[in-house]
């Protein structure tokens, strides 16, 4: 599945995180003349956190060597919440040795971009993790809306068996000792059962069991 490259210029929403106004303002630049509209500045961590809260990016350009709070600091408080979690973080940075580099992948950074910052690779870089990260989030949308629907359809299905009011009543009715327990294997059961009385001596029973497991 792709998303048109136009819709990801047009809806994703990109924060800037770093220190430097000289490499925001590059780094908008290229963005902004590649067709990317939704752009957001912070000056250093502290600043990137509250903007996160608001904006809720679909990827976020990181400056690593930062005051207040620097690149790994917010990156690990990112990671460590379930809402921000999967927004993909590219580092924007001059340190270039394997320890950081590896450390900012351990914790979980997708990509790097090197300073002094290349127009090409930003642009490059930036639209494949953006358009991934857009599309994680449609995903993680259409998986929450399906669920929700899923839960209705097994709270409707279980509204349609006994429960334990018409069985105790059903039970004293014709002096039985009936118990019954319903739990599908999946979201939704292909089973069906119900109780009927059919005079003052007889109570009907039916069953039924569709093929199949789940939604069909």
């Amino acid at each position: 599945m792709l998303l048109p490259t136009d819709i990801v210029h047009k809806l994703g929403r990109i924060l800037l995180v770093d220190d430097q106004p000289t490499i925001r303002t590059l780094a908008r630049h290229y963005l902004s003349r590649d067709g990317y509209t939704n752009i957001v500045e912070a000056e250093n961590g502290a600043d990137a956190w509250d903007k996160i809260q608001q904006e809720k990016p679909d990827i976020i350009l990181l400056d690593v060597v930062m005051p207040t709070m620097d690149g790994f600091k917010l990156c690990e408080k990112l990671k460590s919440e379930p809402e921000f979690s999967q927004i993909p973080i590219l580092f924007l940075t001059g340190l270039n040795d394997d320890d950081h580099r590896t450390r900012a992948y351990r914790m979980g950074a997708v990509d790097y971009v090197n300073k002094p910052i290349s127009e090409g690779e930003i642009l490059a870089r930036a639209q494949v993790h953006l358009h991934n990260g857009m599309l994680y989030q449609r995903l993680q949308d259409y998986h929450q809306r399906v669920s929700l629907e899923i839960n209705k359809a097994r709270i409707f299905q279980q509204g349609l068996l006994p429960n334990g009011t018409s069985i105790f009543a059903l039970n004293k009715q014709y002096g039985l000792n009936l118990q019954a327990t319903f739990k599908a294997c999946e979201e939704l059961a292909g089973d069906y059962w119900q109780l009927f009385p059919i005079d003052d001596n007889r109570l009907g029973i039916a069953l039924a069991d569709f093929t199949g497991h789940g939604v069909t």
